[in-house]
């Protein structure tokens, strides 16, 4: 894909550093650094005035934010420089870690250093050979479930049952279906106070002014209760598989067992496979049930592609339970969900990393202390590297058009060594549980469908409901357009 000039002018190919800032919003008085208007402008509009910054100003902009120098990095160069090139001058940022540490300890998510290093060689053991066909059994098991009860509901809302799907496959790959201990919280406990987590600590993160853990305040006690659940869960679950070491086969059970055989030679502690585990539960089930949640408004919008969907889903599956040997031949599903992916980021941005040093970036100097942000929402939808990019256009992510893509501008799972290690197992989730439904069910969608707009949590969600009546198909081969009609005419509006 060509760039035009300006995307290119943004990037230095040159060694040199630049005196100046890069461009960015004007204070309005630069003198005094009154920047009062960049703080109400984030807290107004937190999607809408970093992409509005990053498409003005180029492929690295900057503004001030109180006394604090911020970047953007919007330029697939620059972001291959800023966490790969460049990823020893920055750590995650404190602000943010300090917060999030309080619920996930020290998960993959937050470490740093040989710590982050070894854990993640530990967690590579199980995400291979039988430990994804297992997953893959569970992502079907746990979908056809879910298709059973809504069987008998003349209405559901497909926002709040991927919620409910997709937390109930976590919880059951990840630790287990129940422990054993008597005073143990139940699955649905967890669960709730999974869901209940993200949100704690999506406001903590957002108030600086947030109280401390030990205050005498409902938050806080509530924030406290809602730990202690997961915490007593997690300890139960460990428990049980030292007491049985193979009688499991969960991620846990993996990790309990897994040999750092490229250093040291000893395994992970329990402390830290609980905070892997309660990672890949909070992070891995927020961030797929917002991915099927727009799938779904997405592709009930668009017939033609709803249509084609299921043709391939019939075709490829042939009436059988899917399996992973079939992913290869769900192609079209696969790029269906990268263009849900591209329009609607699980991870809107990713965590701001602090400058532990005097560095450079795309050829200015950057300060020790610097926030850089990286944002694969304005990233994703910018002309510059996507035609039409408010349009949803599964086609985008065919082989060809694919090969064309500028390197780097799709990165919803991050970018460089430090991308998400769980994204495989993701996508491998999200297609089975994608083309379970379109195997079993048609979705005749009666409400909210339509409606794409956005709740800002740890991950963007859909604001408003996608109410359907769920109808068993008749068989296989039935084409599911008896309402193309009623979709067509509503096919402008807030849709891509």
């Amino acid at each position: 894909m060509a760039l035009n000039s300006a995307a290119h002018n943004s990037t230095s190919s040159s060694g040199s550093c630049r005196s100046s800032h890069p461009p960015g919003p004007a204070n309005y008085n630069r003198w005094l650094g009154l920047t009062w208007r960049h703080v109400a402008s984030l807290w107004r509009q937190p999607l809408q005035y970093p992409l509005e910054v990053a498409h003005q100003h180029g492929g690295l902009s900057s503004f001030l934010l109180l006394s604090k120098r911020v970047y953007i990095v919007n330029h697939p160069r620059v972001l291959h420089e800023f966490m790969v090139h460049r990823r020893a001058d920055f750590v995650k940022a404190p602000w943010q870690t300090r917060v999030m540490r309080q619920v996930l300890g020290d998960g993959l998510l937050l470490s740093e250093g040989e710590l982050w290093l070894r854990q993640r060689r530990l967690i590579q053991q199980a995400f291979r050979g039988g430990a994804m066909d297992r997953y893959a059994q569970i992502t079907v098991e746990e979908t056809e479930r879910s298709i059973d009860a809504w069987r008998s509901t003349p209405r559901i809302d497909l926002v709040d049952e991927m919620t409910a799907l997709t937390m109930s496959l976590s919880i059951r790959s990840t630790v287990g279906c129940r422990p054993e201990g008597r005073d143990c919280p139940s699955p649905a406990e967890l669960a709730e106070a999974v869901i209940e987590g993200a949100d704690i600590l999506k406001l903590d993160m957002e108030n600086p002014l947030s109280p401390p853990d030990w205050a005498p305040l409902p938050s806080r006690r509530r924030k406290r209760e809602v730990i202690g659940v997961i915490n007593r869960y997690v300890a139960q679950a460990i428990a049980d598989r030292r007491a049985a070491p193979t009688a499991h086969d969960d991620l846990l059970a993996l990790l309990l067992r897994s040999v750092d055989v490229e250093g040291d030679g000893l395994g992970m502690s329990e402390r830290l496979a609980r905070d892997e585990v309660v990672t890949m539960l909070l992070a891995g089930s927020h961030a797929s049930s917002a991915t099927l949640g727009w799938f779904w408004k997405l592709v009930l919008g668009k017939p033609d592609v709803h249509r084609r969907l299921v043709e391939e889903v019939d075709q490829v599956l042939g009436g059988r339970r899917a399996t992973i040997d079939d992913l290869p031949r769900l192609a079209y599903v696969r790029q269906t969900l990268q263009e849900t992916l591209r329009l609607f980021p699980s991870a809107w941005v990713l965590f701001c990393r602090q400058a532990v040093r005097s560095t450079t970036l795309d050829g200015y100097r950057l300060r020790r202390g610097a926030w850089v942000f990286a944002y694969p929402f304005a990233t994703h939808r910018d002309p510059r590297f996507f035609a039409d990019p408010l349009r949803f256009d599964p086609e985008r992510f065919s082989p060809e058009r694919t090969a064309e893509m500028v390197d780097g501008a799709y990165f919803p799972f991050g970018h460089g060594p430090r991308n998400c290690i769980g994204q495989h197992m993701a996508m491998l989730q999200l297609t089975l549980i994608v083309a379970t439904v379109l195997q079993r069910l048609r979705l005749e969608p009666t409400s909210g469908c339509d409606d794409l707009a956005i709740r800002r949590e740890l991950s963007i969600r859909p604001a408003t409901p996608c109410v359907v009546a769920p109808r068993v198909r008749a068989a296989a081969g039935e084409v599911v357009v008896g309402w193309a009609a009623a979709t067509a005419s509503s096919g402008g509006g807030s849709k891509p």
